[in-house]
């Protein structure tokens, strides 16, 4: 896990599937990777659904979803990409 900014930004590798992520679950696509989202209060929790393990970012609602993009780009290079394996 690491935690940046003010509020802070949290990135966790090898998370468990979201419980919410099912076939016909939305996804997201930036930079190539599929990402499954939940609004929380005050953030949006961000789950990489397509890599061999789940990457979880958590973004404060403070903050765009430019981040988000960052990272993308960062697991594209760091793990090859996978099939989806939803829940339910």
């Amino acid at each position: 896990m690491v935690a940046w900014g003010q509020p802070a930004l949290v990135l966790r590798c090898g998370v468990p599937r979201p419980t919410g992520f099912v076939p016909t679950s939305a996804l997201i696509v930036i930079n190539g990777v599929q990402w499954f989202t939940v609004q929380r209060t005050g953030a949006v929790v961000w789950t990489v659904v397509d890599r061999p393990v789940y990457v979880e970012l958590t973004v404060p609602s403070a903050y765009s979803s430019a981040p988000v993009v960052e990272i993308s780009a960062a697991i594209t290079q760091a793990l090859p990409a996978s099939p989806l394996r939803p829940g339910g």
